[in-house]
């Protein structure tokens, strides 16, 4: 195909407009610049609930058309003729321009439909890499998945829709020349407040830490300009590829992802899913590659594939597509984007010392975060340590404290300059019942914090960015530092009041309960 140098910009509805000549059906998208990375803890899934809203509201096409919801963006496209592009552009704007009417039958019913999609363990978040580097905000929030959708409301989707849904935040796309006379009726507004894109959580690297997920991953900062992060990307993942892959049968998928942080920088995330038995073996020679690469570059072969790898999928039609949504997300955060010429320029110059320079500045910011449900073998901890990776929890920790300064911090609730005494105590603790889960495990419950005695965990009122219960019982609490923690407060003896007395004295903001769902009916 021929490729875009530049697209072609108009405006039509009062929306800015990209276009470009794309072989196939024409295509039309409506972009919104507003995805689970704009959104706090106690919103998280809103910009799924919202899309679906839209689509409920547009009413049965006939002509190919879909809708997305991602970190970045909330898409509305339509492919066919362009009458039939029109159309659905139309009715996507009148439904968008009608969301201050949607009434909270509206929402219960698509809440439902999207808990049918994403799986009931959807509305429960995770500690993985992405929490882990960025907390529960910014690209952290794909972490929470849809942690707060039980508990949304018509009013979260009405401010929702009026802060965000607006023509200075949307942008159209179009892979051939735009219809004439299209009508999309945006509500007029301007660019919306944004909230900047937070910095990491403060922790070293290269480290490690154990998730609450299914997968193994491996996440990088990159500060380098994507012309450069390309080549080096395609590098690293078909490297892992041929040795963890090809050579060791240890993983059959190996996916790099990346996300811009900034006009010139990147998180990396790349997910490798070995069988429980090999993830130790996995982590070490994940490890060994990324260094190898490090240390000596890529070789001309290795160099060569992923050169020829990266030019055909720029030059592919699905990349050209891609290319424009891109470009229409970054531009309505204020980032330039290279067009795909201009990348397939930079890829043909780039060189393996380049590709060394990359990947060198990147080892240091490693952090890599296996399943939960397997864990570390000691000794691949120790290696890990020995190779210069720090152990990383996702719990605020006792760890460095005496034991009198810990038992100091329990009696006091934390404050142990406060009024607090041994005859004072401020903290009750709460053994686990003999025939719960919990057995043998004890928590502490004061007014400002709990903590996990068992693993030397505490977690702060201020620490708390959502907590809710499900209707098990079971109290899910996130923690702004990217912890995930589920407490069963009926598995603990005497534990309801003292627990009860401390959710009292959190913000109402962060309460969001996950109960309303019908249980499944008892078989017969």
């Amino acid at each position: 195909m021929t490729v875009q140098h530049e697209p072609a910009r108009t405006e039509l509805s009062g929306i800015r407009t990209l276009w470009a000549q794309v072989p196939g059906d024409a295509r039309g998208f409506l972009v919104f610049g507003v995805g689970q990375r704009d959104l706090p803890p106690e919103l998280t899934g809103l910009h799924h609930l919202v899309e679906h809203l839209v689509m409920r509201r547009v009413g049965r096409v006939a002509t190919e058309h879909n809708a997305s919801s991602s970190p970045d963006s909330m898409v509305f496209y339509a492919a066919g003729c362009d009458e039939d592009v029109s159309d659905f552009l139309r009715r996507v704007g009148d439904a968008v321009a009608g969301l201050a009417t949607v009434t909270e039958e509206e929402v219960a019913a698509e809440r439902a439909t999207i808990v049918t999609e994403i799986g009931a363990e959807g509305v429960y978040a995770t500690a993985d890499g992405f929490s882990h580097r960025w907390g529960p905000t910014g690209l952290g929030a794909i972490d929470l998945g849809h942690a707060a959708l039980p508990a949304l409301t018509a009013a979260d989707v009405h401010a929702f829709a009026a802060h965000w849904l607006t023509t200075g935040n949307a942008r159209l796309v179009f892979s051939t020349r735009p219809p004439e006379g299209l009508s999309a009726a945006v509500p007029p507004g301007p660019v919306p407040a944004r909230t900047p894109e937070p910095a990491p959580l403060p922790g070293p690297t290269p480290a490690f830490a154990v998730g609450t997920g299914e997968t193994l991953g491996l996440s990088f900062l990159v500060d380098a300009p994507v012309q450069r992060r390309q080549l080096a990307a395609t590098v690293l993942e078909e490297a892992m590829t041929r040795r963890l892959r090809l050579e060791r049968g240890l993983v059959y998928a190996v996916e790099l992802v990346a996300l811009w942080t900034g006009p010139e920088s990147a998180h990396w995330s790349l997910m490798l899913d070995p069988q429980d038995t090999a993830v130790d073996e996995t982590v070490l020679l994940a490890r060994q590659v990324l260094a190898d690469l490090v240390a000596h570059g890529p070789d001309q072969e290795l160099l060569d594939h992923a050169r020829a790898t990266l030019r055909a999928r720029l030059r592919s039609t699905d990349t050209a597509l891609t290319a424009l949504i891109t470009t229409a997300e970054n531009e309505l955060r204020g980032w330039p984007t290279p067009t795909t010429a201009d990348l397939l320029a930079a890829l043909e110059i780039g060189t393996a010392d380049q590709v060394r320079e990359v990947l060198g500045g990147i080892a240091g910011t490693l952090l890599l975060v296996v399943p939960g449900r397997v864990g570390l073998l000691p000794e691949t901890e120790e290696a890990l340590e020995g190779l210069g990776l720090t152990p990383r929890p996702g719990l605020s920790h006792y760890r460095g404290m005496s034991t009198k300064e810990i038992r100091a911090d329990l009696v006091t609730d934390g404050n142990p300059d406060g009024p607090g005494s041994l005859f004072d105590v401020r903290t009750s603790i709460h053994r686990g019942k003999f025939w719960s889960p919990w057995r043998g495990i004890d928590l502490a419950i004061g007014r400002n914090q709990l903590v996990l005695i068992d693993i030397a965990a505490r977690i702060r009122v201020e620490d708390i960015a959502l907590v809710g219960r499900d209707d098990d019982g079971a109290w899910e609490v996130v923690t702004w530092q990217g912890g995930v923690v589920s407490i069963v407060t009926g598995g603990f003896r005497g534990a309801q009041k003292p627990w009860d007395r401390f959710v009292a004295g959190l913000p109402d903001r962060v309460i969001r309960h996950k109960t309303g769902f019908p249980a499944r009916p008892a078989a017969d």
